[in-house]
């Protein structure tokens, strides 16, 4: 996964896009230096005020349970979605409620 923030002169809080690419290894993407298949993710990186982050780890060998640890912050184990549940346990937390609450919209 490929995250990517971006900041302006906006008084406000900065704009974040969050950028996650399932199934595509690192070292296929044009930010890695491979074969220019991504052009369109290697421009958006450049950008001023952008973040890429090279060195990752998944919280579950899956997408569903490694996805709800992202947005959540908790490992697999704790939120069991994909193992017990196919849904973010009523009150957990999630990124969106985080910068919703901190004034992102």
């Amino acid at each position: 996964m490929l995250p990517l923030l971006l900041g302006c002169a906006d008084p406000g809080p900065p704009p974040v896009v969050l950028v996650a690419l399932d199934n595509v290894r690192w070292d296929h993407t044009s930010l890695a230096g491979s074969t220019d298949f991504t052009p369109s993710l290697r421009e958006f990186a450049a950008l001023p005020g952008s973040v890429t982050f090279t060195r990752t780890y998944s919280a579950a060998p899956f997408s569903l349970a490694s996805y709800t640890s992202l947005f959540t912050g908790k490992d697999a184990p704790h939120h069991r979605v994909g193992f017990a549940t196919m849904e973010v346990p009523e009150g957990e937390t999630t990124l969106a409620e985080a910068l919703g609450a901190s004034g992102w919209t």
